[in-house]
């Protein structure tokens, strides 16, 4: 398993941690774009063997995704693409990205994109042969509102089967509660299949705000950032488990070491079936002030155990 983990501050850097039985760091990555508030890293994805990486960054003349692929023991950049004049329908295409297994599905949102009059967000959908990313469609529910952040974060299953896509200031719920929607796919065909919403969903959690998927379809971790149960603001993961064909509720982990805006769940990862979950904490003071940290658990039957708390070896202030 491949984590990647962001640091956004203008025109830095990410890394990559590669995961046994602990995490360790093995690679940095600069941006490609050396100017001020490229923002490299705001939103990346990877596919299941490692070979194709997508980030987004601002080069100057807006937002695109970055498209690099694995050479041997480093990833090279490859290209860069975004929607063209015509396709485009907001300023932040980027806001989430996912990709399958294979990497020849990738679902990137603009979370401020206006469609119908309505800035609510949209999900671009691409696809890839060989090296060409192919522009598909949108993803948008009907039930949208103005500032919903549709897209915030995606989710994908291995055979692009399923997305989850979070939009974490939906109010149907209480203002900025949040919501997952669920669409299904058929060839090319996408529909909306089902949307989720916590059995303790509270006004301002947002939930939706992070989210992952286990490659087989059957565990989806929706976080809720200000979730206040272990306190103000430090958040929570909720797990789901697919059950003949729906996903239900199952378990809520929260951190064991709250401290109050924590924001556990801003940014989640899973493997192949479920049994790994790394769980992201953008404000962690642990290192220094609001530079960040993940948390890494595994599951034995429905036991989650937290087995190790990760750091950037060089983390700053506000990374």
């Amino acid at each position: 398993m491949v984590t990647v983990v962001s640091e956004w501050s203008d025109a830095i850097s990410f890394k990559v941690r590669k995961a046994g039985t602990s995490f360790s760091e093995i690679l940095k990555i600069n941006s490609p774009h050396q100017v001020e508030n490229a923002l490299f890293g705001t939103s990346m994805a990877i596919n299941s063997d490692a070979s194709i990486l997508l980030s987004t960054s601002n080069d100057g003349s807006g937002f695109g995704v970055n498209y690099y692929k694995k050479v041997g023991n480093s990833w090279e950049f490859h290209s860069r693409f975004k929607p063209t004049a015509e396709q485009l329908l907001g300023p932040a295409f980027g806001g989430g990205i996912a990709l399958n297994a294979v990497g020849d599905y990738a679902l990137i949102a603009d979370t401020n994109a206006v469609v119908d009059g309505i800035a609510s967000g949209v999900v671009y959908i691409y696809t890839r042969i060989e090296d060409t990313w192919t522009f598909q469609g949108y993803l948008k529910p009907e039930d949208l509102f103005t500032g919903d952040l549709f897209g915030i974060d995606i989710a994908l299953t291995n055979d692009a089967g399923y997305a989850f896509i979070g939009s974490s200031e939906s109010d149907r719920y209480g203002s900025a509660a949040g919501k997952v929607y669920i669409f299904k796919r058929s060839g090319s065909d996408w529909k909306l299949y089902q949307k989720l919403y916590p059995d303790d969903l509270a006004p301002d959690d947002q939930f939706g705000r992070g989210l992952s998927v286990s490659g087989d379809g059957q565990y989806l971790f929706a976080c809720s950032v200000k979730e206040d149960t272990a306190g103000s603001d430090v958040g929570s993961v909720y797990v789901f488990k697919n059950l003949a064909g729906v996903w239900v509720q199952l378990h809520k982990i929260t951190p064991p070491d709250p401290e109050p805006t924590l924001r556990f769940g801003n940014s989640t990862a899973t493997n192949e079936d479920g049994t790994i979950l790394i769980v992201g904490a953008r404000f962690d003071d642990g290192k220094a002030t609001n530079a960040g940290s993940f948390y890494f658990y595994t599951r034995t039957g429905a036991q989650w155990t937290l087995r190790q708390k990760l750091y950037a070896s060089d983390s700053l202030t506000e990374d």
